[in-house]
């Protein structure tokens, strides 16, 4: 029995260490496995942080670009500012000097209308005389008829 026993004992330790080695083998693969995702890990942080230093430089740039933007844009605002204050004061002098055109064309037409009014005058004036002297000769006709017939 003891043969027996020691048979038993004798299988079911190798049957132990056939587990055994079917689990270290298990293990294996899957320390393996967790290497393979632990590298691979690594490689997408490396690249992670390869776009992020990317991003930043560009980002960085980006800032530049638009504070240097910021200070043209600035400064045109400046330049247009002052334009039109320029401008402004432009339009007042013709504005002032078209006002006073305006009044001396003002002046004008009423100096024209009194010269209008006075050489109506005159006109009417002169042809006044002229009917006076044509009256004048018309008595005299007249007067010259009736002396013919008395």
């Amino acid at each position: 029995m003891k043969r027996i026993r020691k048979r038993k004992n004798r299988k079911s330790f190798d049957q132990l260490g056939v587990l055994i080695e079917h689990m270290d083998d298990g293990l294996n693969t899957v320390v393996e496995g967790q290497q393979a995702i632990a590298k691979q890990i690594d490689d997408v942080d490396e690249k992670l942080d390869e776009h992020i230093r990317d991003s930043d430089f560009k980002f960085d740039a980006l800032g530049k670009e638009l504070r240097n933007f910021e200070i043209k844009t600035e400064n045109n605002f400046k330049r247009v500012d002052v334009n039109f204050k320029g401008i402004e004061a432009n339009f007042k002098s013709v504005f002032e000097y078209l006002s006073r055109v305006d009044d001396e064309l003002q002046s004008v037409k009423a100096g024209l209308k009194e010269i209008k009014e006075e050489l109506k005058r005159k006109v009417d004036l002169e042809r006044v005389l002229k009917l006076e002297v044509r009256l004048v000769n018309v008595e005299k006709e007249l007067e010259r008829y009736k002396n013919r017939l008395a």
